[in-house]
């Protein structure tokens, strides 16, 4: 007996016609040298110049591209759904004709032909100033002025949608050719059969065909047979869910399983079901679906439609009312995630309720707009769905799950990633990252360039710093006046870039901003076999402690958060805020850079502690790293300055206020930033650390020095940790850079003897 339809299952069942064109863009297509040059029926000297631009009227107004798009055009429904076109709260006004603009670009990202489309609203000609409504007039009175608008570069006024025109062959698509034809049906839920399959493909093909994505396994000094300390069991019938918590190691059955992981937001979670001491027990037995968020047990679903029956999930596999259980187990995450078989990622997008979405897939898969003579075709495929603009700046909204501290890592130390809660499923290991959109061969390039960031980069990054063959080359210690290999600093800049990334997340717990790294730091330790203390490299020195943070100060600012963690004032995670960081990797990514060092500072001592040890840090006792190197002493003071005197890339806060220290010579006073700020006629120590000269590359002649401003420590509960000998003890008060806009110029490091060499101790 047949069954009907729940109105759940419709919606996941549920498809799209796609690469349906309506009259108006059929013949832009049609008609567009642009395409027809791309589509191999033009050659490229029978286009006037690479500055030529067709121009079509496409659109009477916005509302008759809204009703094409509800009508089923393809390329309308990708121009709709990608809307550019903002107006203020108290404008609403959306007349004026719609142009179609094709032309050639020199910043296209996706085929070497660099074809653009853009739909654009002309909001100073309507439909309604030709009384006759002849198309033709309308459209030769765009190309006249669109002729000026492109001269005058004003052509990118009320953009509604951008999109590549991409040409491909069938052998660089991914998917079945029958998916990129007119006709072909497309998935309307996230839920669907067809697009479960498909992420159940890319996983059977990673871990039957990646060797690279199991690295971990291969370099981990754990046993092979390791497993997390607990466990959900979703039960063996896919549909049906039963889960219970289990404990592998009560059983020689569990040793050898495959799991998967889990990273939520907890904001989205926080009502759902947690392992506790009280129902440990109970939990064992059975865990109540109806007291599990709709995230959790969808994520339990896709386990089963992935092939797996078990899979790990923080708050439920951690006891959340022990604090003992919770810290062992938040050391054990290199290894929770390293080993699982692929984390879920639910990412908890704006009106998703868990990890399965609605959505219209004409809005990003590619459009076939027209076939070519050599067997393949054409493709439109909108700007905002690439892989580099993917939740960013001029791409989609950033997932929530994004800005979670503690997802970093899960990233990170995963060998692959399925993301849900989106518009779409996307794909990322250590060889590849996919999209349901993302059609093309050409479109899965790693960002491992260092001049490159997307929401997709972290991973290449960290599979940098892990790789052994890259680590053993590089030149570490302090070697004055070294001209130091550009791959020692680029090593370093990889690091940055993941740090940077952290930084920019949110934790509910500040006290977890060193532990919440942990399982990063600890695999990069595993593989490379640096020492880590406090979020600092011991092999990185003294690139690690050229930081600061991004704002300064106005007369009487409230002081910092202290992040709770007991870090010493020389690490990033002492204290709460923006930072970056001296080295530009925009002036070091090139290839052809060539930098030399001078480090102007000796470390003689870099405390060593166990693992464990580096992220219970006590309150009393300060870590403390002793230097012998130059310095000089000034005092603070904080400088205002005048409105006309005031440089827009002038250290000010608030146009005003400038910090400077006042050093005890005849040198010019050195522009600093000051962590807090300090009391005018405040003693400073400036020590420094290195000066960097760049002499090739694309800005050659830059010269800059670096340091950090130091005030004396006379608070200390206990006696520090490290820094054994004699010297001054001091804390970190800001730091300096010079030789960049804004900041006093002049030749520090030549004004320092042998006389200003001194043995300094931070804590």
């Amino acid at each position: 007996m047949a069954h009907a339809l729940t109105t759940s299952q419709e919606a996941e069942s549920a498809m799209v016609t796609a690469h349906v064109l309506c009259d108006a863009c059929s013949r832009v297509f049609k008609e567009s040298k642009w395409v027809s040059h791309l589509a191999g029926r033009v050659p490229v000297d029978d286009i006037p110049s690479s500055d030529h631009v067709d121009i079509f009227l496409h659109s009477l107004d916005k509302e008759q591209l809204k009703r094409s798009s509800a009508a089923g055009c393809h390329l309308c429904t990708m121009a709709i759904e990608n809307d550019q076109d903002w107006h203020d709260d108290d404008d609403d006004d959306e007349t004026g004709v719609i142009q179609a603009d094709v032309w050639y670009s020199v910043y296209a990202e996706v085929d070497d032909e660099k074809v653009c489309m853009t739909l654009r609203r002309i909001t100073n000609i309507l439909a309604s100033d030709f009384p006759s409504g002849d198309r033709d007039d309308i459209e030769r009175t765009l190309r006249e002025q669109g002729e000026v608008d492109w001269q005058t570069r004003n052509q990118y006024e009320n953009p509604i949608s951008d999109m590549y025109l991409h040409w491909a062959k069938d052998t660089d698509v991914l998917y079945p050719r029958s998916m990129l034809r007119p006709g072909s049906q497309l998935p309307s839920s996230t839920a669907s059969p067809d697009a479960i399959t498909l992420a159940r493909h890319w996983l059977i093909n990673c871990l039957e065909n990646h060797g690279e994505c199991n690295t971990y396994l291969s370099k981990s000094k754990s046993s092979d047979n390791w497993l997390p300390t607990r466990l959900i069991d979703v039960g063996t019938v896919v549909g049906r869910l039963t889960p219970r918590l289990v404990i592998p190691s009560d059983s020689t059955s569990l040793a050898k399983i495959r799991y998967v992981t889990l990273s939520h937001s907890w904001a989205m979670s926080k009502k759902s079901l947690n392992l506790l001491v009280e129902n440990f027990e109970e939990l064992t037995w059975s865990i109540p679906l109806d007291a599990l968020s709709q995230t959790f047990r969808d994520a339990m679903r896709i386990t089963q439609q992935l092939g797996h029956r078990y899979i790990w999930i923080d708050s439920l596999c951690i006891i959340q009312n022990s604090a003992n259980d919770w810290q062992r187990e938040a050391l054990l995450m290199s290894l929770v995630y390293g080993r699982s078989s692929c984390n879920i990622a639910a990412m908890g997008m704006p009106g998703v309720d868990g990890c399965f979405s609605q959505r219209n897939p004409l809005a990003f898969f590619p459009c076939c707009v027209i076939d070519t003579d050599d067997g393949g075709a054409v493709y439109a495929l909108s700007q905002s769905q690439t892989p580099s603009t993917m939740f960013s700046a001029g791409g989609q909204t950033k997932p929530p799950l994004l800005y979670r501290g503690w997802v970093l890592q899960e990233r990170m130390l995963s060998p692959r990633m399925v993301y849900f809660g989106g518009p779409q499923l996307y794909w990322e290991c250590c060889c590849e990252r996919l999209a349901e959109s993302w059609a093309f061969k050409s479109q899965l390039t790693m960002d491992r360039h260092l001049g490159i960031s997307s929401a997709f980069s972290s991973k290449a990054h960290f599979q940098v710093l892990c790789d052994t063959s890259t680590v053993s080359n590089l030149e570490t210690g302090s070697n004055p006046n070294a001209l130091m290999s550009i791959e020692s600093i680029r090593f370093f800049l990889h690091w940055q870039e993941i740090l940077s990334t952290y930084l920019e997340t949110q934790l509910t717990f500040t006290t977890d901003r060193l532990i919440a790294l942990a399982g990063i730091a600890k695999a990069i330790e595993d593989h490379a076999g640096f020492t880590y203390i406090a979020g600092t490299w011991a092999e990185l020195n003294p690139l690690d402690l050229l930081w600061r943070y991004k704002d300064t100060f106005v007369v009487d600012p409230e002081p910092r958060v202290v992040s709770g963690t007991n870090a010493p004032s020389w690490s990033w995670a002492a204290k709460e805020g923006e930072r970056d960081f001296f080295l530009d990797r925009y002036d070091l990514a090139r290839e052809d850079t060539a930098v030399q060092v001078t480090y102007a500072t000796d470390m003689r001592d870099f405390p060593r502690r166990k693992f464990a040890s580096q992220f219970k840090l006590d309150k009393g006792r300060k870590i403390t790293l002793t230097f012998n190197g130059k310095v000089k002493r000034g005092t603070a003071f904080t400088e205002e300055l005048f409105p006309n005197s005031i440089r827009e890339d002038d250290e000010v806060a608030d146009g005003k206020w400038k910090h400077r220290v006042l050093l005890h010579d005849e040198i010019a006073p050195i522009t600093v930033r000051f962590d807090d700020p300090l009391p005018d006629g405040e003693p400073v120590l400036l020590l420094l650390l290195m000066e960097w000269y760049i002499y090739k590359g694309e800005n050659p002649g830059k010269r800059y020095q670096g340091g950090l401003v130091l005030v004396s420590e006379t608070e200390l509960e206990q006696a520090p940790y490290g820094g054994s000998g004699s010297g001054q003890l001091y804390r970190r008060a800001g730091a300096f850079k010079t030789g960049e806009p804004g900041a006093s110029v002049h030749a520090f490091h030549d004004a320092l003897s042998d006389d200003d060499v001194e043995i300094v101790k931070v804590c």
